[in-house]
């Protein structure tokens, strides 16, 4: 039996930065990331999958409210996201007691959006790719965030910011898991590397206010037993 808890948190700040220089604004390129897909581990036994879960999530940078026009020259209608920075951390854990209580499970990704293509809008729809397969032992969990996401869906991590992507990560065990996912959003209208501040970016909203208002949602996902 599985239950849902939803925990909801809000924290707003805002820093203002009381300096005489203004946000110097990177360009992406410079943050190249290393192109490298991550091969799919076949794991002893890839048959008998009893338990599923489906995973929402929600990655990347949102630069705009509105949608483009097919001919690209005006914003019409709503975007899929609001304006933001957005990011989805999924845990699985293995709550197996014996040692030798070893989950197998395959991940399939879905994707229906990415840099506002829309490509899984209605009537459209994807169907999900089996990207990885994994042994989780008893008592261990591992993570797939935003990053990893990037990697399973597109071979490779997109430059900062990263271009927004929503669907689903399924997981499919022959072992009953535990599967929490963690949503985190913020405001942001541009991404800069303020003044002194290590190299870190950060978001802004175009006027030299760092930081924003700040959001994380956390959802134990239901799990379905599959037909056998």
């Amino acid at each position: 039996m599985f239950r849902t808890v939803v925990l909801s948190t809000l924290a707003t700040a805002a820093l203002v930065l009381l300096m005489g220089a203004g946000p110097v604004v990177i360009d992406q390129k410079v943050t190249t990331p290393e192109d490298k897909p991550i091969p799919a581990r076949a794991p002893a036994d890839a048959e008998g999958f009893t338990y599923s879960y489906a995973v929402k999530f929600v990655c990347g940078f949102q630069p705009v409210n509105g949608e483009l026009s097919p001919d690209g020259d005006q914003y019409q209608g709503e975007a899929t996201l609001k304006l933001g920075n957005y990011a989805t951390d999924i845990n699985i854990f293995n709550p197996g007691l014996i040692e030798g209580d070893v989950a197998n499970i395959r991940k399939k990704i879905v994707v229906l959006d990415y840099k506002s293509d829309n490509r899984g809008r209605e009537p459209e729809y994807q169907k999900a790719d089996t990207v990885d397969f994994i042994e989780l032992p008893s008592c261990a969990a591992t993570m797939d965030n935003c990053n990893r996401l990037y990697q399973l869906a597109l071979g490779f991590v997109p430059p900062t910011p990263p271009p927004p992507m929503i669907g689903f990560l399924i997981l499919q065990s022959d072992k009953e898991l535990d599967v929490t996912s963690v949503y985190t959003s913020e405001i942001c209208s541009d991404w800069v590397l303020p003044p002194l501040a290590g190299g870190s970016f950060m978001c802004s909203n175009g006027n030299g206010i760092w930081g924003a208002g700040m959001s994380i949602d956390v959802e134990t996902i239901e799990g379905r037993r599959l037909k056998q």
